[in-house]
């Protein structure tokens, strides 16, 4: 058996008359399977902070340079 996943979009598809790669940019599929898995919402994606500082040049080892 394929990954229940894969598996899940490949049936959604096929119910809703549309194809794989159309089922994944669906918004609602991500519901139905948190629907289908007994949750009630879908996990939310994480977005950045954005606290993180940009690196200066030459802080990373084997770029060109830093010697």
């Amino acid at each position: 058996m394929a990954n229940v996943w894969i598996e899940f979009v490949k049936s959604y598809a096929s119910k809703n008359k549309m194809k794989y790669s159309e089922a994944l940019k669906d918004p609602k599929l991500k519901v139905a399977y948190a629907k289908s898995q007994g949750k009630k919402k879908p996990v939310a994606a994480v977005k950045a902070t954005g606290t993180r500082k940009p690196m200066k040049k030459g802080n990373v080892k084997g770029s060109e340079d830093s010697a």
